[in-house]
């Protein structure tokens, strides 16, 4: 993505029991999947589908996020990464990263431990979605 504001290709929204299952599949050969797991799962408990869209990457390995409705190419994105991304992560962490449109992207890496609540700062901070309530807070976009 060098020389590129935000994520520039189309959005391939899938299920949300469907990205779990995919997770809780990966888990039985590298337990690093269960936080991936986990955040598929909170966002459903939370009732956060209708308000947040997400898809796997990168063979799979990836959590790809982004708040509804999806805009047309390039926009933000929320990709959550462990050690089995083609991007570098340190074992037993979880990266996630904050790829935006204006250039000022995040990165913030955690124990695997941190990855659900972690997440959940992410959602907040950039697209104004809270666990709990999947309702968009004021001043978010």
């Amino acid at each position: 993505m060098t020389g590129k504001l935000g994520w520039p290709y189309p959005f391939r929204a899938q299920p949300w029991p469907e990205i779990e299952q995919s997770f809780a599949e990966l888990e039985q050969w590298n337990s690093a999947f269960n936080c991936l797991r986990a955040i598929a799962a909170s966002v459903q408990a939370r009732g956060a589908e209708d308000a947040l869209a997400g898809f796997t990457a990168v063979h799979g390995t990836d959590l790809m996020v982004r708040s509804t409705p999806v805009p047309l190419p390039p926009y933000d994105i929320v990709a959550v990464r462990i050690s089995e991304s083609i991007r570098q992560v340190r074992i037993g962490t979880v990266l996630i990263e904050h790829l935006s449109s204006t250039g000022r992207d995040e990165r913030v890496s955690r124990p695997l431990e941190e990855a659900v609540p972690l997440f959940w700062r992410f959602m907040i901070e950039k697209y104004g979605i809270a666990p709990y309530t999947s309702r968009r807070m004021g001043g978010a976009t």
